[in-house]
């Protein structure tokens, strides 16, 4: 899944890069067993280029299409991609750096790919809250204005890797990111508090605990 994604972005993002690392393998020469297949194996090996099977190829331009259909996306054209950001002495003893998908006049667009039926609101709000996507919105944009890049408008491309594509683009409200912003902070004060003492304590108990698996009535 992190391999499809990483393709995906290369292509959506960095188009002229993708088309110098990464060969499409054609149905037909995806038998390694047959001499022909051999000898275009060892070609693309020698030249050192990722391969991509022919039907992942075409999910990735389906997704692409479906991506580049969001009228958000289509307003973003001339926008900077892969862009790095760096803020030396973001916290005490600590430098931050991001990388942004694309930027255009302070609105950021961040892709993320899913499976099926992942683009739905329901869905993608369960998928934010588990991996803290407003986390790292909020740590962007502060990084971001650190390095004196204000990101006025932030937003989600969330695009389904299985037929028939479905793209959604959603936004945090304000007060989520208010409230991953409190939760920021009292991670990067334990882990200054890990840096200063040396000290990376374990996120499992030492001794046994209960668990309650179902609340009571």
């Amino acid at each position: 899944c992190f391999r499809f994604g990483r393709l995906f972005h290369m292509h959506v993002l960095e188009p002229d890069r993708f088309e110098k690392e990464v060969i499409v393998c054609p149905d037909e020469r995806a038998d390694r067993r047959l001499k022909a297949n051999k000898e275009w194996w060892a070609k693309v090996k020698e030249n050192g280029a990722e391969v991509i099977k022919e039907r992942e190829y075409e999910k990735v331009i389906a997704m692409a299409d479906a991506f580049k259909a969001l009228p958000e996306i289509q307003s973003m054209k001339g926008a900077r991609h892969e862009l790095s950001v760096f803020a030396n002495g973001f916290r005490k003893n600590i430098d931050a750096k991001c990388r942004i998908d694309m930027e255009k006049d302070g609105v950021v667009v961040d892709i993320k790919t899913t499976r099926d039926s992942g683009a739905s609101e329901y869905e993608f709000m369960k998928t934010s809250r588990r991996f803290k996507y407003a986390w790292q919105e909020a740590n962007y944009r502060d990084i971001a204005a650190k390095a004196g890049l204000g990101i006025k408008r932030w937003y989600w491309a969330v695009i389904e890797k299985e037929p028939p594509f479905e793209a959604g683009i959603y936004t945090f409200t304000s007060d989520d990111i208010a409230r991953a912003r409190r939760e920021l902070s009292e991670a990067y004060t334990t882990l200054q508090s890990c840096l200063t003492l040396d000290a990376w304590p374990s996120h499992t108990p030492t001794q046994p605990r209960e668990l309650r698996l179902y609340g009571g009535l």
